[in-house]
């Protein structure tokens, strides 16, 4: 109106509305628009995050905000996740394994491989408390004998305290003397899960598979020891600060009790 030479008091007179109106700025929108940049710097921090995961976040900062008010501006701001497309598998039934019902009475070990720049391929084992989804360790290494397996648990162990049962797969790291000796001398009890059924041990392999979308596959590595520092900074970040839905929205640093 100014550029053609009209005032903002003529204009309300030809609108026919209060010049008030003219500067009226909702405050909704301008609480919406603070909220809509920590929305984004969320997502942009934790790309594998969807919105339930940044409403936890949020809420953790001390910022009340209503779910549905954050899933609206989430959408508005075209953040929502393509995800990859799984094929469907047969189930067949299991068999019973023991239930972790407290901290350090069930861990599980299970490995995963990945590749370098150069091709060369690398094997991860990782290790996690079942009750409370605590990453114990993570090592990356081009081979991990049974000896090295035990190196690894030995230093969980001094870190964490000794576990009542060990959860494996039937693999030769497993079956040999080495790791026989390891577990006599500890007195835990171990427990193999069945050759092709790698859902016996459900959790952990939850585990690996948010490790490789949300660290492995998301960046290059050139070397075995380049891959354990970025995998490390990615385990304390799992451990403290993103929130887990099987623990009511905790994280697993706030489940995890032990006696050092």
């Amino acid at each position: 109106m100014i550029q053609l030479g009209i005032t903002v008091r003529k204009a309300g007179d030809i609108l026919q509305i209060p010049v008030s109106t003219l500067y009226y700025r909702s405050s909704k929108a301008e609480r919406d628009n603070a909220l809509a940049a920590i929305i984004r710097e969320i997502a942009f921090k934790h790309t594998f995050y969807g919105y339930r995961r940044i409403h936890i976040s949020i809420n953790r900062r001390g910022i009340p905000a209503n779910r549905k008010r954050v899933y609206r501006i989430y959408k508005s701001l075209c953040l929502q996740r393509q995800r990859p497309r799984r094929n469907k598998k047969l189930i067949a039934v299991q068999m019973p394994l023991t239930e972790s019902l407290y901290c350090n009475h069930v861990w599980a070990v299970d490995f995963l491989f990945d590749a370098l720049t150069d091709g060369r391929r690398i094997k991860i084992m990782t290790v996690e408390d079942l009750f409370s989804r605590f990453s114990l360790g993570i090592d990356c290494r081009f081979s991990i004998p049974a000896k090295i397996v035990v190196e690894i648990l030995e230093d969980c162990i001094r870190l964490y305290g000794i576990p009542g049962i060990i959860r494996i797969d039937q693999g030769p790291e497993f079956r040999s003397l080495t790791f026989q000796k390891f577990i006599q001398k500890y007195g835990i009890r171990h427990e193999f899960t069945e050759k092709g059924c790698p859902w016996q041990n459900g959790n952990l392999e939850s585990f690996n598979g948010k490790l490789r979308d949300e660290c492995l596959s998301r960046n290059l590595f050139e070397n075995p020891k380049q891959a354990k520092e970025v995998i490390q900074k990615h385990r304390i970040f799992y451990n403290t600060e993103r929130p887990h839905s099987s623990l009511n929205d905790r994280t697993p640093s706030e489940v995890f009790r032990y006696d050092a």
